[in-house]
């Protein structure tokens, strides 16, 4: 448990329990007086309730909680800068909109293992905010956003700070046009098993890092030669990719990883300075054979 007697400590400005599998599932009602509070870690503990007081926390800025049994969070101090929730059920999050300092947001869905096997189904992803609204109402001041087993998207990303994008394992077919995230320093795209194309990727043009991986529809990336500052390419596991254009003109890209890209037609060209890993091989040619046969016919048609 956590010591009802830190409650007296009044100056107290962080507290890590996090990754305490055996913590009671409840916070000492005396922790709600320590109101310079700036770091609050309960990632992978079994707290399943934030209580109302937390809103009254003026200090906190960090507040990191994953728990199955997560109950819906209450509003939020608007002082937060990161907030990192993870649960097994949603809806949990309430609106975000009124934390205006917030640079750093990860939802994300705990995957319920039983038997050492994970079982994840489409029907068991819910939007984290009982108004699914809400995620088109996200603060602007995001530097950094990462979802994990989300369902909706927000319908554009005019997040003009954001510098870090990373989504996981998400069913939808069509991502919002990203050529407003100018400033975007990394982007991870992972697991989207019905996603067709990535609109104005080739527009990123601060981009350094670019990992696609398990999106099993695409059959081609946009030309990505304005991305004049991309350092490091990372395509895996994309089963129908077909061709991935000439990398010559990306003239300080470092390394360049395809992997596990089984239609993929040739690889790309890149500059001797480049770092090409890959196990691709060239396709082999379709056979054409001729059955043996009494009578052949050759025409000019």
């Amino acid at each position: 448990m956590i010591p009802c007697t830190l409650g007296g400590v009044e100056t107290l400005e962080e507290l890590d329990a996090s990754f305490c599998p055996y913590l009671m599932d409840e916070i000492p009602q005396k922790m709600w007086s320590l109101t310079r509070m700036r770091i609050l870690d309960l990632d992978g503990s079994p707290i399943s309730t934030v209580p109302r007081m937390i809103n009254g926390f003026s200090s906190l800025q960090t507040l990191k909680i994953a728990s199955c049994q997560l109950s819906p969070l209450p509003m939020l101090p608007s002082s937060l800068k990161c907030l990192v929730v993870a649960a097994a059920k949603f809806p949990v999050l309430p609106d975000l909109s009124n934390l205006v300092h917030l640079h750093h947001l990860e939802v994300r869905h705990l995957e319920v293992r039983r038997l050492h096997m994970t079982f994840w189904s489409p029907a068991d992803i819910t939007s984290p905010w009982e108004d699914v609204q809400s995620i088109n109402r996200l603060p602007l001041s995001l530097s950094t956003l990462k979802l994990h087993s989300i369902p909706q998207l927000p319908d554009n990303f005019n997040f003009q700070s954001l510098s870090i994008l990373s989504i996981s394992k998400c069913l939808t077919a069509h991502l919002p046009d990203l050529s407003h995230l100018k400033g975007l320093q990394e982007l991870r795209l992972s697991d989207f098993p019905e996603l067709v194309e990535i609109p104005g990727l080739g527009e990123l043009e601060l981009l350094m890092f670019l990992h696609i991986a398990m999106c099993d529809v695409i059959k081609q990336l946009p030309n990505l030669s304005k991305l004049k500052n991309l350092l490091r390419l990372e395509v895996k596991h994309c089963a129908k990719l077909r061709a991935v254009e000439d990398l010559t003109e990306l003239k300080i890209l470092k390394n360049v990883e395809i992997r596990n890209c089984m239609s993929l037609e040739k690889l790309p060209d890149v500059s001797a300075s480049t770092k090409l890993e890959t196990e691709w091989t060239p396709p082999k040619p379709a056979e054409h054979t001729i059955q043996p046969a009494k009578r052949l016919r050759l025409s000019l048609d």
